[in-house]
């Protein structure tokens, strides 16, 4: 038997009130010694992109090779649903890019 936690979307930086503060409960605070379980990783690149969760979906942002990334992941296993990718110098922040997602507009720069 398998089973799994999702806790309420993190859909910007911050969370949803950009406080950096959940207010669910019952979550683990003390971990002592143990470390939480890595349940999947992605390499993403060069970055400092927070990142944020909706509805079961994962973004976040990288740059490697030239290339600005945005990502788009399911949030259970990690698996790349969609990647937009533009060149841009990872020092420019003149552009913004904007990608339609799940109703909402998305913007990277």
């Amino acid at each position: 038997m398998s089973s799994s936690l999702f806790g309420d979307d993190w859909p910007t930086y911050g969370g949803p009130n950009r406080t950096h503060t959940s207010t669910e409960q019952g979550l683990r605070t003390d971990w002592k010694s143990e470390e939480p379980r890595i349940l999947w990783k992605l390499d993403i690149g060069l970055g400092y992109s927070s990142v944020v969760e909706y509805k079961g979906k994962a973004l976040t942002q990288g740059y490697q090779n030239g290339k600005n990334s945005l990502f788009c992941v399911n949030a259970k296993d990690g698996k790349i649903l969609w990647k937009q990718q533009y060149n841009q110098s990872r020092y420019k922040k003149e552009r913004i890019h904007l990608i339609k997602f799940l109703g909402f507009v998305v913007w990277s720069m």
